[in-house]
C-alpha cells in the first residue's frame, strides 16, 4: 500500500510540474504593480508583462523547479529590467526585479 502512494505521488508530480499551475493572470497589490499573464507548454513559458513600463511579451523561457526569468529592454531608458520568478506553493508568486541601481520584491497572486 504505502509503494502504491508513493508511486501515484510520483506521477502526480510528474505530471503537474509546478508546486502551483502557473497559467493565468497573476496580478499585484503592491505600489509596484505588475500584471503577468502566463501560458506554459510543457517546460517552455511565454506569456505577457505589463508595468510602469508597459506592456510587452515575455521572451519564450524555460520553467525549472517552479522557476522562470527573463530580461526586456526598456528603449525609452536605454536599460535592461531582468525578472527572477519563483511559483510558490502559497499559490503566488515572488518577483525579484532588477533594473539598473534598484532592486524590488514583488508578490503576485492569482487571479
Amino acid at each position: 500500500m504505502k509503494a502504491l502512494f508513493l508511486i501515484i505521488s510520483f506521477l502526480f508530480t510528474v505530471s503537474i510540474g509546478y508546486a502551483v499551475n502557473p497559467n493565468g493572470t497573476w496580478k499585484s497589490t503592491e505600489k509596484s504593480a505588475i500584471t503577468l499573464v502566463l501560458q506554459t507548454n510543457g517546460e517552455n513559458l511565454s506569456g505577457t508583462i505589463e508595468d510602469s513600463h508597459g506592456k510587452q511579451t515575455i521572451p519564450e523561457t524555460k520553467i525549472s523547479n517552479n522557476e522562470f526569468s527573463f530580461s526586456l529592454e526598456v528603449p525609452e531608458f536605454d536599460v535592461m529590467v531582468k525578472y527572477d520568478c519563483t511559483v510558490n506553493e502559497e499559490g503566488t508568486i515572488l518577483v525579484k526585479v532588477t533594473e539598473p541601481g534598484k532592486k524590488t520584491n514583488i508578490v503576485l497572486q492569482k487571479q
